[in-house]
């Protein structure tokens, strides 16, 4: 009887172990294939202003696809993706850009775009942008933070 409770007892590691070794294959898995990433750059200005703290995402309109990691601007208002070869830029075509910029009250709270979402929604954004595979950098954008009326 308890050769049983010692076998019910492995049972749990045996489970653990056989996860290790099924993710250690994981680990190897070749990069998703696909067009190359650029290093994208730009600066955003908000009420004509360099602004740091801005995030700025793609949303690939065409093609369509998958959206590529946000990217933060510095105290310059500049932002730019990862190196060439990296998987974090931006491919080659049209983009709506989503961009908020967040902050928290004095108080505490809940973090809210001092944007007023204006920008924040894929659907509704009226950024966009095509980016060029010879000249990656889409200029300067100026944004106001005032809500709309």
């Amino acid at each position: 009887m308890s050769l049983h409770a010692g076998n019910r007892d492995r049972a749990p590691t045996l489970g653990v172990i056989a996860l290790l070794v099924s993710l250690g294959g994981c680990q190897h898995a070749p990069p998703p294939s696909g067009p190359p990433v650029l290093p994208v750059t730009g600066t955003i200005l908000v009420d004509g202003k360099p602004t740091a703290g801005v995030t700025v995402r793609f949303v690939a309109v065409d093609p369509p696809g998958g959206s590529p990691p946000a990217f933060i601007t510095g105290s310059d208002g500049r932002f730019t993706s990862a190196a060439p070869g990296s998987d974090a830029g931006v491919s080659a075509g049209t983009y709506r850009l989503v961009v908020y910029w967040l902050d928290t009250p004095p108080s505490g709270g809940m973090p809210f775009d001092r944007l007023f979402g204006r920008y924040a929604d894929p659907d509704r954004s009226t950024l966009t942008v095509t980016i060029n595979p010879n000249d990656p950098d889409i200029g300067t954008l100026s944004l106001t933070s005032r809500p709309s009326r």
